[in-house]
């Protein structure tokens, strides 16, 4: 369980720990907006943490001598790799077409933080080919 609290669970609520630790310090009124739970995450910085843990398990297939089958392993690379392009690809976008914290009315929150969205999903994936490779090689 520790292994999964320092490897996994941590690299992904990192930059909101961070929003809820600032919070307890006496910030100025109008710099409180700037601690919002959705800034550190709206314009797809969790990929940054979907390619750390897709580096990790592409590099603990590598060196790993277990006797799984080849073919698992292949999958399990070729998901790898898949996570770290989209993940490359979404927060580089995320960084030059950032989200604005305010929705717009008429459009749904999926839709207006879709950045957020498809980086938690991208971060999720890369969470569990992490867990499989560590436990499953």
């Amino acid at each position: 369980m520790g292994w999964f609290l320092i490897n996994v669970l941590l690299p992904l609520i990192a930059p909101v720990l961070v929003l809820v630790i600032l919070k307890t310090l006496p910030i100025p009124l109008e710099n409180k907006l700037s601690l919002n739970l959705l800034i550190p995450v709206k314009d797809g910085q969790l990929c940054w943490a979907a390619i750390a843990l897709s580096a990790s398990a592409l590099y603990e297939m590598g060196v790993s001598r277990s006797a799984t089958s080849g073919v698992i392993i292949g999958y399990l690379q070729g998901a790898a790799v898949f996570l770290i392009a989209m993940s490359s690809i979404l927060v580089a976008g995320g960084a030059i077409f950032p989200t604005s914290l305010f929705r717009p009315a008429g459009i749904s929150s999926i839709r207006h933080f879709s950045t957020f969205a498809i980086s938690l999903f991208l971060a999720f994936w890369a969470a569990l080919v992490r867990v499989v490779v560590q436990f499953g090689l």
